[in-house]
């Protein structure tokens, strides 16, 4: 399903995805509670360091109900695992700390992004999609809903790079782990050391699945004579309606979308 585009450490091997495009992995958006203390975490952290070689970095006082934990910091990457590498070697001033929500992104490398996410969307499937329908929100698409174990969601946005900066526009699918069994068992931990040792090839293939949709065998299905694209979207539309999914004319074309439809009509 994948290919590795060029060799090199783990942490800068590219992907490509056939019929969207080459892809960078990275880590964007990590969470982690410390039992240490807000002004210790701020005195004994090299914090501008950290602000320079991230996206962002922030340390809040913890707000969980955990009162093991009293720190919440707010690690942002700029494309690369040089923040975690630069809190491994502070890794002793964290105290008992976890990592608590952490997101996978994979970011296109050139290319139209805008036509990326097309062909991304009519291909793009999730194992496991429970919910059976995709949800578009201005430009992203939602595969599952926000606070699932393992959320998917793909969107065009600015590249995030070092010190707060903004590169240019590329098509970005993010997975986010939000809950401890989910982080544990995608990064085999809830420490720095598995945001390091992490495969993102090896996690892609296992929660991203490309499909096609036959859409000869699905004209048969509804008893309309093919060729006549027209009907069949006519048919996926009325679908939709009748099992009060949105509707949106790149969402139509979506196999895991279609896929949610028909297990709509078995039910009926």
């Amino acid at each position: 399903m994948l290919n590795i585009l060029s060799a090199g450490t783990q942490r800068k091997l590219n992907l490509v995805i056939p019929g969207v495009g080459e892809f960078q992995p990275c880590f964007d958006h990590v969470k982690i509670v410390s039992s240490r203390p807000v002004p210790c975490l701020r005195y004994s952290l090299p914090i501008k360091e950290l602000a320079t070689v991230s996206h962002s970095f922030h340390v809040f006082r913890h707000t969980g109900p955990n009162p093991r934990f009293r720190s919440d910091m707010i690690l942002v990457c700029a494309q690369d695992l040089a923040p975690v590498n630069l809190l491994l070697a502070h890794e002793s001033v964290l105290a008992t700390y976890s990592i608590t929500a952490a997101e996978l992104a994979f970011d296109s490398v050139g290319g139209d992004p805008h036509e990326a996410l097309r062909a991304l969307v009519r291909t793009l499937g999730k194992f496991r999609h429970q919910r059976g329908y995709l949800i578009r929100e201005g430009g992203t698409y939602y595969f599952v809903d926000r606070k699932a174990g393992v959320a998917l969601k793909a969107y065009v946005r600015r590249r995030k790079l070092p010190s707060g900066a903004l590169g240019e526009e590329h098509l970005r699918i993010e997975f986010t782990l939000n809950k401890k069994g989910a982080i544990t068992r995608h990064l085999d931990g809830n420490q720095l050391i598995n945001l390091w040792t992490a495969d993102p090839c090896d996690f892609l293939e296992r929660n991203l699945r490309l499909e096609e949709v036959n859409y000869a065998a699905l004209a048969r299905l509804f008893g309309i004579k093919w060729p006549n694209w027209r009907k069949v979207m006519l048919m996926l539309r009325h679908l939709a309606y009748s099992n009060e999914m949105p509707v949106d004319g790149l969402c139509l074309q979506s196999p895991a979308m279609i896929r949610g439809y028909l297990k709509g009509l078995q039910l009926n």
